[in-house]
């Protein structure tokens, strides 16, 4: 399963299993899954590119 956020605001504290947050220009070079969190970055751009058309 696939989410997209809009995310405008986080809140001060983190909570649950989150360690930190990192926002970042580029997607990064070290994935946690790197079999699947790549396929899901491009089906995220394949969306957004024809929400955009």
């Amino acid at each position: 399963m696939l989410f997209f956020a809009d995310v405008n605001e986080f809140e001060e504290e983190l909570h649950n299993e989150i360690e930190k947050i990192i926002i970042m220009e580029n997607l990064p070079e070290k994935w946690t899954y790197p079999a699947i969190q790549p396929k899901l970055m491009e089906e995220v751009g394949r969306r957004l590119w024809n929400r955009n058309l």
